[in-house]
């Protein structure tokens, strides 16, 4: 029985790899259009529920590049500021940050979001599934999974086709197949709860450590981020090469930041993670720049010593 969202760590970890490395580098293609919000916000919402909600059932042709279209951006920020009621002058400054590594920290996001969402919201995801034509007349819910599952599993293992998890974004086959690794090993956990017999995948047996106790934050989020980026640009700690999405999600866990959010349904975890990822450097593409560069922002701890002048 999974317990603990650990589950699929080791396949998040491996897909971030794959998409950050600097050195293996993916192709990526981005098509590029003038931005214009042509949906109401209920078409937008329905949208979200399609692509991070509901079960994928498109089956493609394998890929070895990442694709991205702008209208999966657009729709992506919009609902999300709709949600948040984000001004329009920051929706499209999010919009806006194109660079090659910006998108693919935003593929990092959205794919670390729909495995979420399928942990959390598995009875939206039925609910959702059971209004798409794909499932039109059926009601029975383990009947829903049983057919998922046996579509997962069946592509899987196929050289030449895999699912499409993220709507119009076409993703690699080796990230592709990650995604549905994990979602493969929920529903089969679910079914086998349900006791049923004849689930072609063993359910993953993960062991709770989090207790769920967090150290209270009383500044900023801001600040939180300052403390960890001057920590390591000085050499106190290291990110032992995790993705900044990660680091994000193990200061939550350590965190309580409930008195930084604005909104009561913001997500903390998703603002540290842009306070924390930077971005390009215009003049010199190999550097990021951050929050903390720009001239009016106030300092908290830029009194720290690099590590080796401590002694």
């Amino acid at each position: 029985m999974i317990t603990s969202l650990s589950y699929c760590s080791a396949q998040l970890e491996k897909i971030d790899e794959l998409l950050l490395d600097e050195e293996n580098v993916i192709p990526l293609s981005y098509h590029r259009h003038k931005v214009e919000f042509r949906h109401t916000e209920r078409t937008y919402k329905n949208i979200y529920r399609n692509n991070f909600i509901g079960f994928p059932v498109d089956v493609v042709a394998s890929a070895a590049e990442i694709y991205i279209p702008q209208d999966e951006i657009i729709n992506y920020h919009k609902y999300h500021a709709i949600r948040n009621k984000t001004s329009e002058t920051m929706l499209l400054q999010m919009i806006g940050n194109t660079s090659d590594m910006d998108l693919r920290e935003l593929v990092s996001s959205m794919i670390h979001e729909k495995v979420m969402n399928l942990s959390f919201e598995l009875k939206k995801a039925l609910k959702w599934s059971r209004c798409c034509y794909w499932f039109a007349g059926v009601d029975d819910n383990i009947t829903m999974l049983r057919n998922v599952l046996n579509l997962y599993v069946t592509t899987r293992q196929k050289d030449d086709v895999q699912v499409a998890h993220l709507g119009g974004i076409r993703l690699p086959k080796q990230i592709s197949d990650l995604i549905t690794d994990i979602f493969i090993m929920y529903l089969s956990d679910r079914l086998a709860m349900l006791e049923l017999t004849g689930v072609e995948s063993k359910s993953v047996i993960t062991m709770a450590t989090n207790d769920g106790s967090k150290l209270k934050w009383h500044g900023k989020q801001q600040h939180l981020a300052e403390l960890y980026l001057e920590l390591e640009k000085k050499g106190w700690l290291s990110d032992q090469g995790l993705s900044k999405k990660k680091v994000a999600a193990l200061l939550c866990r350590l965190f309580d930041l409930s008195n930084t959010k604005r909104h009561p349904d913001s997500n903390s975890e998703d603002s540290l993670y842009q306070l924390l990822k930077g971005e390009t450097d215009k003049a010199d593409k190999y550097k990021r720049k951050y929050f903390t560069d720009q001239p009016k922002y106030e300092h908290q701890f830029d009194d720290i010593r690099y590590q080796h002048q401590s002694d």
